[in-house]
C-alpha cells in the first residue's frame, strides 16, 4: 500500500510540472553515497561513491575512522582514489578498492595509511605500479593487483616490502603469477620472473 502511495505522488509531481523536485527526490532516494560502519568489527563500507566534489563531501563530513580497520569501497565509480576522504593518519590495516574503474594508484593516496596490511585493488584498470607507491606503508604483507592493465612495476618498491608474503599479479598485461612468500629466495624468484615478463631480455634490475 505505501508503495501504491510513493508512485502516486511521483505521478502528482510529474503532473504538476515540478521535475526538478522529481529529479532531487531520485537523487535522495538512489544515487546518494553512503557509509555504512560496523564499530564492533571495526569496519566501514563506502558505496554508490564517484569522484564528484559533492559526493565526496556528503562522504567525508559524517565519516569517522577512529576505530576503523577494515574500509571497503563497494558499487562506486572511480577513476582515482577519493584523496579528500582521509585527511590526516588512520589505523586502517585493510583497504578494498577493488572493481571501481581506478586507472591509476600513487603514494599520495596511500599517504594517511600508515598501519596497512592488505590492499585489494583487483579488477581495475591500473597500468603502473610507482616506485615510491609504499613509502609510507612499509608494513604490508598482502598485494591483490589481478585483473589490471599493469605494464610497469617497479621491483624495488616491492622488495623493499619486508613483511610482504603474498603478491597476485594474475590477469595483467606484462605478468601472469601469483605468489605466496614463505622466505627471501622465494622473493627473489618472483622479482626475477616479474622483470623478465615486464621487460626485455636485456633488461636487468638494479636494487
Amino acid at each position: 500500500m505505501k508503495s501504491l502511495w510513493i508512485i502516486f505522488i511521483l505521478v502528482f509531481i510529474v503532473d504538476i510540472g515540478d521535475t526538478k523536485l522529481l529529479k532531487g527526490l531520485k537523487e535522495k532516494l538512489i544515487d546518494s553515497p553512503f557509509a555504512k560502519c560496523n564499530v564492533r568489527k571495526s569496519e566501514c563500507t563506502i558505496s554508490q561513491l564517484t569522484n564528484e566534489p559533492r559526493d565526496i563531501k556528503k562522504i567525508s563530513q559524517k565519516l569517522d575512522l577512529k576505530r576503523i580497520k577494515t574500509l571497503k569501497f563497494t558499487n562506486s565509480v572511480l577513476w582515482e582514489f577519493p584523496r579528500e576522504l582521509i585527511t590526516k593518519p588512520s589505523k586502517i590495516e585493510n583497504l578494498y578498492i577493488n572493481n571501481l574503474g581506478l586507472q591509476q594508484i600513487i603514494l599520495y593516496d596511500l599517504k594517511f595509511f600508515p598501519s596497512l596490511k592488505v590492499i585489494i585493488a583487483s579488477e581495475n584498470s591500473i597500468e603502473s605500479l610507482p616506485q615510491e607507491l609504499f613509502d609510507k606503508t612499509p608494513n604490508i604483507e598482502k598485494l591483490d593487483f589481478r585483473d589490471n592493465r599493469l605494464s610497469e612495476i617497479d621491483m624495488g618498491s616491492l622488495l623493499a616490502l619486508k613483511n610482504l608474503r603474498f603478491l597476485d599479479l594474475t590477469g595483467n598485461v606484462c605478468i601472469d603469477e601469483k605468489y605466496d612468500f614463505k622466505d627471501e629466495k622465494q622473493m627473489t624468484k618472483a622479482s626475477n620472473t616479474i622483470v623478465q615478463s615486464c621487460f626485455p631480455d636485456n633488461y636487468q634490475l638494479q636494487l
